[in-house]
Parts: structure tokens; C-alpha cells; sequence
């Protein structure tokens, strides 16, 4: 703006009306800025409550998915103390059956199978141990 035909008195108030006009907008800045603060820090608040809630959710259907997912099962051992124990089933008598003498001699000369009453299997780890086939 050319101020050449501008009194001095003129220039000055032209200079605090700028300059009452500039504080005025920086106090608004201000204001806005601090309630935006606040806005953004409370929606920033709930969103970190939001996830903690999601993950939480999250970690509980995957660990019941899990537990939906698992098959109860009874192992062998289970059912064979639980046969000994309620149909008193002589377990140490049932294994001097299967190891006979015979399947004893058959396994220690490195027989992969042995004939008798019923099928009788050595497995091949070390030849140790017998499993029953009927």
C-alpha cells in the first residue's frame, strides 16, 4: 500500500487497528487450539480405551476358540490303570502272558514277529519291546 499522501496520525492508527486485529486472532488461535487439544486428547483417550478393549476381547474368543478346538481324549495309559483299577485286571500278570519265555528268546535273536495264541510284535527300536495284534 503506498502511504505517501498518508498522515502520520493516520499511519499510526492504521498500525494498531492491524495490530489489534492481529491479537485478536491470535487469542482465537489460541482458544481453538487449546479446545482442540482437549477434543483431540479425550477422542485420543478413548481410542487407546477402544483397542485395550478390542485386544482384551480378541485374546478371550482366541483362547475359548482354542479350548473349543481341543478333542478330550483318554490316552492308553489312562484307560489300562483304569481297567486295572476298576475291573482289578492283573496288568503285571497280562505282560508275563505277552512276554513269554518264547517271545523273550525270539526277541533277544532279533525276530521281527512271533506265533502263538495271539499275534505277537517286537517293535524295531532295539527289539525291546512287544505290542500285542490280535
Amino acid at each position: 500500500m503506498n502511504y505517501a499522501n498518508t498522515t502520520r496520525q493516520q499511519i499510526e492508527a492504521e498500525l494498531e487497528r492491524w495490530r489489534a486485529t492481529l491479537a485478536t486472532n491470535e487469542a482465537r488461535v489460541i482458544e481453538k487450539r487449546m479446545e482442540f487439544e482437549t477434543v483431540i486428547s479425550i477422542s485420543l483417550a478413548e481410542i487407546q480405551k477402544a483397542k485395550s478393549q478390542i485386544g482384551g476381547l480378541e485374546a478371550e474368543l482366541a483362547r475359548r476358540e482354542a479350548a473349543d478346538a481341543i478333542e478330550p481324549t483318554v490316552s492308553d495309559h489312562a484307560l489300562l490303570r483304569y481297567m486295572e483299577r476298576l475291573y482289578g485286571i492283573d496288568i503285571e500278570a497280562c505282560k508275563k502272558a505277552i512276554l513269554t519265555d518264547n517271545v523273550e528268546k525270539a526277541i533277544r535273536a532279533g525276530a521281527s514277529a512271533v506265533k502263538s495264541s495271539i499275534k505277537v510284535f517286537m517293535k524295531t527300536e532295539n527289539y525291546r519291546h512287544a505290542v500285542c495284534s490280535y
